[in-house]
């Protein structure tokens, strides 16, 4: 089979990229202490819709000390579970079913909840106001969301 396929991402609003910069600033300590992650009791939001990899994220995050909510794979539920729960992190797919998760997005921005991204898309495939997000390529590696994890809040 020989083809190719081109993914265009229609974005409605721009959001406000400055929200997205304070998101990522906030408090390396919180995440990050030394060379080793301390998620201890920290609630983590896992929004992903194949489940292998949501269940990957999910244990390697419990081994990290995280309380882990979800993992949720569509875009209502997650967003009813960041407006009823305290959330301190989050780890979000930005393709959900075939519906983007920009919204979701917005909203923890709003939030001021650190997220990352988690995708099977190339950085340059997501609109450029997300690009400065923390990213996590998937497939992930065990190792990848401990590392993805302390990238978190350190930018």
């Amino acid at each position: 089979m020989h083809g190719s396929l081109r993914y265009w991402w229609n974005v409605a609003a721009q959001p406000d990229v400055a929200a997205y910069r304070g998101v990522c600033e906030r408090g390396t300590d919180q995440m990050t202490s030394g060379n080793h992650t301390d998620l201890h009791g920290k609630r983590v939001l896992v929004v992903e819709d194949e489940y292998l990899i949501a269940d990957d994220i999910s244990i390697r995050l419990r081994d990290l000390g995280a309380r882990v909510v979800g993992p949720i794979a569509t875009l209502d539920e997650a967003t009813a579970a960041v407006c009823g729960n305290e959330i301190d992190y989050a780890f979000i797919d930005v393709d959900l079913r075939g519906q983007a998760s920009f919204p979701l997005i917005d909203l923890l921005a709003k939030r001021a909840i650190p997220l990352l991204l988690v995708t099977g898309y190339d950085r340059h495939d997501i609109p450029a106001c997300y690009r400065q997000l923390p990213l996590l390529n998937k497939p992930t590696m065990h190792d990848a969301v401990a590392t993805a994890c302390a990238q978190l809040c350190s930018r």
